[in-house]
């Protein structure tokens, strides 16, 4: 039975990967956990090892990697749990993952990436940071499969102004600590149900393939065992392409009634990303994200 490593288990798509690597029994999981991380969702999965951890400590990584097969890397700074979830350390951070992996003999690596969003995307701190490690993992010696991602529905159709998305998660991305992120939420995720109002970015008419993160998780487990993905990176998004205004009439569908819009002019995301690079620029790569994809 081969050992899977899961990096980023107690984020939502880390968490979920655990949960279906255990399901499928085929398995032996181990993740890593940081000293402070709130794993009480983790300690109650039977059969999974927790393995104590950080991408800034080698040496940690090095026990971490011990007797492991495949690693998965969902890893990311996008939402912070403190200083040190920076763009620049996740990628040192994985450059000592990636040189480790292939001295530890690990026989596959699996990054969750972000699909591409038009000659802009470098401007976005998350992506070209991703596309930095994508680099640094092809030029190595492992085996890999990188899967570039869409947005996950999860996430955006909540932040259009409704909590139904999240219901059923045991750990949710948007719920994590983040002051940014919860005040945020804490203003739009009843405004549809309550007020009737959905927001979008702009007109709403650029259309985008959003992916739940359920099947997110499943493409990492598939790509354990499944020769064709040997040394690809891969695009993976949903069914069909949908706009800003196909979901606001799914809303309108699922809440029986019509909704008014409140449009946010991508200009004004651009603008105040502009602002808080300076303090917060965690904050700004979420704002220049939705901008680039606007």
């Amino acid at each position: 039975m081969r050992t899977v490593l899961v990096i980023g288990s107690t984020g939502q798509l880390g968490f979920q990967i655990v949960e279906k690597l255990l399901a499928s029994g085929l398995y032996k999981v181990r993740a890593l956990r940081r000293l402070d991380s709130d794993v009480t969702a983790l300690e109650k999965m039977e059969g999974l090892e927790l393995a104590t951890g950080d991408l800034a400590d080698p040496l940690s990584l090095q026990s971490a990697l011990r007797g492991v097969d495949v690693v998965i890397s969902t890893a990311n700074p996008a939402i912070p749990r403190s200083s040190s979830d920076s763009f620049e350390n996740s990628v040192t951070g994985h450059g000592h993952l990636i040189r480790l992996a292939e001295e530890a003999g690990v026989q596959r690596f699996i990054f969750t990436s972000v699909v591409s969003l038009g000659p802009q995307e470098d401007k976005v701190p998350l992506i070209h940071s991703k596309r930095r490690i994508e680099e640094m993992i092809t030029g190595s010696g492992l085996d890999y499969t990188i899967l570039r991602a869409a947005a996950f529905m999860d996430i955006h159709f909540a932040f259009m102004g409704s909590d139904l998305p999240l219901r059923g998660t045991v750990v949710s991305s948007i719920r994590r600590p983040w002051k940014f992120m919860n005040s945020f939420f804490e203003g739009v995720r009843r405004q549809i149900p309550d007020k009737g109002i959905i927001g979008i970015t702009g007109n709403g008419t650029r259309p985008a393939s959003y992916i739940c993160i359920d099947d997110v998780a499943e493409f990492h487990i598939r790509s354990i065992q499944h020769p064709a993905v040997s040394f690809h990176t891969l695009d993976i998004g949903g069914p069909e392409a949908l706009t800003e205004l196909d979901i606001k009439t799914i809303f309108e569908e699922v809440y029986q009634k019509p909704l008014r819009i409140k449009s946010t002019p991508p200009f004004v995301l651009k603008s105040i990303a502009i602002v808080m690079k300076l303090f917060n620029p965690n904050a700004a790569n979420i704002l220049m994200m939705q901008y680039t994809a606007s």
